[in-house]
C-alpha cells in the first residue's frame, strides 16, 4: 500500500526466529528507511498469511483484527500527511500521555472489551481533571514521575471517592503507562508506579445469615407484583451457588443439561455449572408460563384407603406446619402420642415433596428442550442478543454490555425495595448473594477451600481466600445439595 514514496505494510514480528507467536505492526518505509507500529494483537504465525500480509481468515476474530490493521493503517496515513519523517511521528506520540491514553480507550473499544474501556474512560477524566486543576491543558510523559502519581491519588481522594476505588484508578493509570513502556513509545529514567505503593485495603463483606434467608422466604407476595419476581431471583441467585448478576441475566434454557445447568460465565470465561437442587427447582418453576401449577395442586392418597380424603402438596404442607405449632410444647416433652404424629406427617410430607420435585424437574426439562435458545428469566431483550454464543469466545458490542448494565441497575433498585418489605438491615445488592452463600457454606460446612472456589466459579484460587479470610475462617463448606436441604422452601 503506498503513499508517495512512503509504504505501509502489515507484518508479525517475532521477538526470535524460532517463536510460534509474533504481534503485527505496520512497517512504514520511507527513503529506505523503516519503522514499526504495534497495533497490539499477538496471534501464532500459523494464522498470519505472509502473501497477502493479513490474518488468516481460520483465525476466530481474522475480520476484526484485519479491519484494526486498515485502520491503524489509514491513521498512519493521515499522520505523514502532516508529518515531514517517521522520526517526528515518533515524537508526536511521546509527547502527550493523554493523547496516548485516549488511544487505548479506542483499542480496547476496537476488542469489544467495554468494561475494561469504561474504567479507563472515568480513570482518563480524573487525569484530565488534575491536570486542570494544576492549570495546564496536557499531561507530558515526561511530567509522570512519582510525585504526580501520589499528588493524583490525593486530588482523588479529595472528591471523597473510597479508597480502594482510587487506587483502581491509579491501577489502570499505571497500566497505560507501562503500556506506552512496552510499545516503546516512551522509555522513562525511573518507572514511578513501581515504587509506588497501590495495596488495596481490605474490606468487611456485608452477608445474610440463615435467619436472614427466611425472612426473604417466608415474605409473601402477590404473583402480579414486581418483587414477587425479584425474590425469586434473589434466592435463585443464592442457591444456585451465589450466581452472579451477569450470569443471571444470560442463562438460558438451552443451559440445562443432564440434571444441572452449563454454561461459561460471562466473566471469567470459564465453564461452571449449577446443581439442579430442590431450592433451585421450585424457584425455576415460577418461571414457567403455567408454573408447575397442576404438579402443585395435584392430591395425593395418604392411605390406601379410597374413602380417605387425597389432599395436595400444600394441603399437607399447612396442616403439618398447624400441627407442628399445636403439638409443639407436647413434642419437647417427649409426650409419645404427639412424637409419633408429628414424625408420621413428616414422613408423608416428604414423600409427596420428592413426588413433586421429580415431576417438576421432568417439566422443567421438557420446557428447556423446547425453549432452549430462550433467556431463562427474560430479563434481556433476545433480539439484542440474538447472534450471540455465550461461550469462552464471547465478546459483546457496547450496546449489549449497556443493555446488562442498565438491567443491573434496575434489578438493585428492585432489591432495595425488598429489602424494605423484609425488613431486614443489611443492603440488598446483585453482589450480595455471592458473598451470602460463600459464608453459608464456610459456617455450615467443613468442606475445602479447594471446593468452595469450584462452587462459586472463581478463576483463582486466591480471590476465594479473600473471601474466607472475611469470613470464618474455623468452617470451610459443603455441597449444594445439603446446604439446600437447610431450607424449607415449600
Amino acid at each position: 500500500m503506498k503513499n508517495n514514496t512512503t509504504t505501509f505494510t502489515p507484518c508479525l514480528k517475532k521477538k526470535f526466529s524460532k517463536n510460534k507467536e509474533g504481534i503485527i505492526n505496520i512497517r512504514v518505509t520511507e527513503n529506505r528507511k523503516s519503522k514499526y507500529f504495534s497495533i497490539q494483537e499477538t496471534i501464532n504465525e500459523d494464522y498470519w498469511n505472509h502473501k497477502r500480509c493479513e490474518v488468516k481468515a481460520k483465525h476466530p476474530q481474522s475480520e476484526m483484527i484485519n479491519i484494526r490493521i486498515n485502520q491503524k493503517i489509514e491513521e498512519l496515513k493521515k499522520v505523514f500527511l502532516r508529518t515531514e519523517s517517521i522520526q517526528e511521528l515518533k515524537l508526536n506520540d511521546r509527547h502527550s500521555f493523554l493523547v496516548f491514553f485516549r488511544n487505548q480507550i479506542n483499542h480496547l473499544i476496537s476488542r469489544k472489551k467495554i468494561g475494561t474501556s469504561k474504567n479507563s474512560q472515568t480513570c482518563l477524566k480524573h487525569i484530565e481533571g488534575f491536570v486542570k486543576s494544576k492549570g495546564k491543558v496536557d499531561l507530558l510523559f515526561s511530567d509522570i514521575d512519582i510525585e504526580f502519581v501520589t499528588d493524583f491519588e490525593t486530588y482523588i481522594l479529595s472528591k471523597d471517592i473510597a479508597p480502594n476505588t482510587t487506587k483502581k484508578y491509579v491501577s489502570v493509570f499505571g497500566r497505560i503507562f507501562n503500556t506506552s513502556i512496552k510499545m516503546n513509545v516512551f522509555i522513562p529514567t525511573m518507572n514511578p508506579f513501581i515504587m509506588f505503593e497501590n495495596k488495596r485495603m481490605p474490606v468487611q463483606k456485608k452477608k445474610l445469615e440463615k435467619k436472614d434467608i427466611e425472612i426473604i422466604m417466608n415474605t409473601e407476595f402477590d404473583e402480579n407484583e414486581v418483587l414477587f419476581k425479584i425474590k425469586n431471583l434473589f434466592l435463585f441467585q443464592i442457591f444456585a451457588q451465589g450466581l452472579r448478576i451477569g450470569d443471571l441475566l444470560t442463562l438460558k434454557w438451552g443451559n440445562i443439561v443432564d440434571g444441572d445447568i452449563q454454561f461459561v460465565q460471562l466473566k471469567t470465561k470459564k465453564p461452571h455449572f449449577i446443581r439442579l437442587n430442590e431450592i433451585v427447582l421450585l424457584i425455576l418453576k415460577d418461571f414457567l408460563p403455567h408454573r408447575c401449577k397442576a404438579i402443585m395442586e395435584e392430591k395425593y392418597s395418604l392411605t390406601n384407603d379410597e374413602n380417605t380424603p387425597k389432599m395436595s402438596f400444600n394441603e399437607v404442607k399447612s396442616y403439618y406446619d398447624k400441627l407442628s405449632r399445636e403439638l409443639m410444647s407436647k413434642f419437647i416433652k417427649g409426650d409419645k402420642e404427639s412424637i409419633e404424629k408429628i414424625e408420621y406427617w413428616k414422613m408423608v410430607l416428604d414423600k409427596i415433596r420428592t413426588a413433586v420435585t421429580m415431576k417438576i424437574h421432568i417439566e422443567i426439562t421438557s420446557h428447556a428442550r423446547k425453549h432452549s435458545g430462550e433467556f431463562m428469566f427474560g430479563l434481556l431483550d433476545e433480539k439484542n442478543f440474538k447472534d450471540v454464543l455465550f461461550n469462552s469466545e464471547t465478546t459483546l458490542t457496547k450496546f449489549q454490555y449497556n443493555q446488562i448494565s442498565s438491567k443491573t441497575t434496575i434489578y438493585n433498585k428492585q432489591l432495595k425495595k425488598l429489602q424494605e418489605r423484609c425488613e431486614i438491615d443489611v443492603l440488598f445488592t446483585s453482589h450480595l448473594p455471592r458473598h451470602t452463600y460463600t459464608n453459608l457454606l464456610i459456617e455450615n460446612t467443613d468442606r475445602d477451600i479447594y471446593s468452595i472456589s469450584k462452587l462459586i466459579g472463581h478463576r483463582r484460587l486466591s480471590a476465594t481466600e479473600n473471601y474466607v479470610n472475611e469470613f470464618n475462617k474455623d468452617r470451610v463448606e459443603k455441597v449444594s445439595d445439603e446446604l439446600s436441604s437447610q431450607f424449607d422452601f415449600m
